[in-house]
């Protein structure tokens, strides 16, 4: 065997080397130039698996959807199954980096993808609501559960950056402003600020409370939708 024979380079290897090129330069600085430095390769190699950048964000995208589906369980009320749906997709998008910006910034036309938003799509279908509604509702889900993930990320972004440029005065100098403010204007704000509500953005309660709150709007929805229904039949 010849020593100085290089490894064949495989889809499975740039795929890993891309998560990791992901996790320590974000995906604003991903380009296929430093996945293959990354790999030791030319750059011409990649294309042999992977035409383009945006192909491999599709593949990696649709990893997530496949690690989403494999974590759900089956319940019997559309409430408990679409409340669980949206933690699982939580979960798995907490383990990958830049997972809500892959999500986003791909279309759905993988095969688990699609299966993704499909399997969505079974828990409110027996809702007596139209196509279009549940589709929408669907895809209001999507977008609470990938903005969240996206907000708690930038978040993170933020308190780190001003941590090394020493800008902790800044959030003194919100605390001092809000106590400023005229007590018509922001007692409920200074209430919850000094309650230390702020503190909890990004956090799983949150993320509950929200999700509870947009399921409760599907089932609003559905009972008004069956209202209007029994009253065009009397």
């Amino acid at each position: 065997m010849n020593p100085n024979k290089a490894t064949p380079i495989t889809k499975e290897k740039i795929v890993s080397a891309s998560w990791d090129l992901l996790r320590s330069d974000g995906i604003e600085n991903f380009t296929m130039r430093k996945l293959a430095k990354q790999l030791d390769i030319k750059a011409a190699s990649l294309y042999w698996h992977f035409p383009s950048k945006q192909n491999i964000f599709q593949y990696l995208a649709n990893e997530i959807a496949k690690k989403v589906l494999l974590s759900v369980r089956n319940e019997e009320d559309w409430k408990a199954a679409l409340y669980q749906f949206g933690m699982h997709f939580r979960e798995q998008l907490e383990k990958y980096p830049c997972s809500a910006q892959l999500m986003m910034q791909t279309l759905p036309s993988e095969p688990e993808y699609l299966a993704l938003i499909n399997a969505m799509l079974i828990i409110v279908d027996p809702l007596p609501l139209s196509d279009r509604d549940k589709f929408s509702a669907i895809a209001c889900m999507l977008n609470y559960v990938l903005s969240f993930e996206l907000d708690r990320h930038q978040q993170k972004k933020v308190n780190l950056a001003m941590q090394q440029d020493g800008m902790e005065h800044v959030q003194k100098q919100s605390a001092n402003a809000m106590d400023h403010l005229p007590d018509h204007v922001a007692d409920p704000l200074r209430r919850m600020h000094r309650n230390q509500i702020f503190s909890e953005l990004g956090s799983i309660s949150m993320f509950q409370t929200g999700l509870t709150i947009l399921i409760s709007g599907i089932e609003q929805l559905s009972l008004a939708r069956r209202e209007d229904d029994v009253g065009h039949m009397a």
